[in-house]
């Protein structure tokens, strides 16, 4: 039955239609998606929906805002907790918070690394998504001032931003994957990330 449920407080019929788009997107694509699928998956009619959202890529937009800030909240937590360590034991705990926020939130991680990159791509320098690539490179920064990475042999201009996108980009790889493949024999999960970030970490010792 289509209705408008009209007691319910604005905020949480929001989340409702969020939770039904984040939903929607993922199983058939973006594109794919219209206003009334939404409504439809919810209960509302059509035009309900647009009381709280223009379309849908108003929608996204807050979707991609909410995952954002998910993802940013780990990665600082991370940060925040290690301030009493080395910096190479910071990085380590970020690296791990990055790779866990995947696996306990795919939906949001598919959604804001890996759904959309024309919508991505014109929010990635104001979103707390950039924020979490700042925190790391922070990290990355001390490290090269300590001497910790080797990266004087390859004449970067940049040699922090270099190595801050290399490890993104692995941290990336490898939670894309165990999301994507879960019954994959990866031996133990844990055992498996914590080797990873170590060889990531090492081989900038190189």
């Amino acid at each position: 039955m289509i209705y408008v449920r009209r007691k319910k407080e604005s905020s949480e019929i929001k989340k409702e239609i969020i939770n039904a788009a984040r939903h929607l997107f993922l199983e058939e694509g973006y594109q794919n998606v219209s206003m009334r699928k939404i409504a439809n998956k919810i209960g509302y009619s059509p035009t309900a929906i647009y009381i709280y959202f223009k379309n849908k890529e108003e929608i996204l937009l807050n979707l991609l805002e909410e995952g954002y800030n998910l993802f940013y909240d780990d990665l600082k937590l991370a940060y925040d907790s290690s301030l009493n360590n080395s910096y190479e034991v910071r990085l380590f705990k970020m690296c791990e918070a990055y790779i866990h926020f995947g696996l306990k939130q795919p939906d949001y991680y598919n959604i804001i690394f890996t759904m959309n990159m024309e919508m991505n791509t014109l929010l990635i320098t104001h979103s707390n998504r950039y924020n979490g690539f700042l925190l790391l490179n922070e990290v990355v920064k001390d490290l090269i001032q300590e001497n910790a990475f080797v990266v004087n042999n390859y004449e970067l201009e940049q040699p922090d931003i270099y190595v801050s996108n290399t490890i993104w980009a692995s941290l990336h790889g490898l939670t894309s994957l165990l999301i994507a493949f879960p019954q994959f024999n990866w031996g133990e999960q844990d055992r498996l990330i914590q080797f990873h970030i170590q060889t990531i970490i090492q081989g900038l010792k190189i």
